[in-house]
């Protein structure tokens, strides 16, 4: 998928670069040329894998011990990498993703804020919970605002209580998480014998009046900026002042032929680690093991 030596003296910082998910993606950015920095709490562990690696590859592997939960060793770790390296191209903080899968399932068994069964949940039914007033914090849809505020065949108890904020986020010093973008699209079939009719249908649901009635009748978010300033949607909908400068902000999710079966692997794993059939070290090891042959 790459051409050979993409990454040639490009230098990678890795956290937790050295087992499972962490050390795979060490691996691939040395095939394709990259010198790599690795670090975590295990610096003997390191040691050992940045000798080995660098046996291995023709890239240099050099190894960092730091705690990425202390502000000061993280400044001094990208203090020791630049001068060892004269540079740092690229970061891949694989210790924060896993301390988030970890702190997911902490929600559940440790911390007992999440109910057992959330790893098979469904998206709809996380909704009733919340709108039951079981709930002090989800995650959902922006269908789910009409269905929290009385539009719903469910009876709500948390009309006009409830509110909408960025996601949470470990990082300090105000650097703000994004949300997803995401969503059903239209889209034309080459085999279409109405492409005419079809084409007209698309371009009536994008128009500025069908999205505010989409807007104030299904809790749809709007496709254009100017929607979310419109007085009739602000009334049906006044969360809209928070929300709208986090879609603005939001990201897509990763363009591939083969997202089908990248979001299938994830599913599954993660919905493993967090009912308990897996421990998010085998998680992540199984999921990177089974994306990996994707992309090659």
């Amino acid at each position: 998928m790459f051409k050979d030596n993409v990454l040639k003296d490009k230098v990678i910082l890795v956290t937790g670069g050295g087992t499972g998910l962490g050390r795979s993606m060490v691996e691939r950015f040395l095939e394709l040329g990259a010198k790599v920095a690795i670090s975590s709490r295990r610096k003997e562990l390191l040691s050992e894998v940045a000798l080995e690696l660098s046996a291995k590859y023709a890239g240099e592997v050099y190894a960092v011990g730091v705690d990425v939960r202390d502000a000061a060793a993280v400044t001094a770790m990208i203090q020791e990498v630049w001068t060892h390296f004269g540079r740092i191209d690229g970061l891949v903080n694989n210790a924060a993703g896993k301390k988030s899968l970890q702190l997911w399932v902490d929600s559940i068994n440790k911390y007992k804020i999440s109910p057992l069964s959330m790893a098979e949940t469904r998206t709809d039914d996380s909704r009733k919970i919340m709108q039951a007033g079981n709930a002090v914090f989800g995650l959902n849809w922006a269908y789910a605002w009409a269905h929290f505020q009385g539009s719903s065949p469910d009876a709500t108890k948390v009309k006009g209580l409830i509110g909408v904020t960025r996601l949470p986020t470990f990082a300090q010093g105000g650097v703000a998480s994004s949300t997803c973008q995401g969503g059903w699209h239209w889209g034309l079939s080459k085999f279409s014998k109405n492409k005419a009719a079809g084409f007209e249908l698309m371009k009536f649901m994008s128009e500025l009046e069908a999205q505010k009635d989409l807007s104030i009748k299904a809790g749809f978010l709007p496709v254009r900026k100017s929607v979310y300033n419109n007085s009739a949607v602000l009334r049906a909908n006044p969360h809209y002042v928070d929300l709208y400068p986090i879609v603005l902000k939001a990201r897509p999710r990763p363009i591939s032929a083969v997202y089908p079966k990248v979001s299938e692997i994830i599913r599954t794993n993660l919905n493993a680690v967090v009912a308990g059939a897996k421990t998010v070290d085998k998680g992540l090891e199984d999921m990177q093991n089974a994306l990996e042959p994707l992309f090659k």
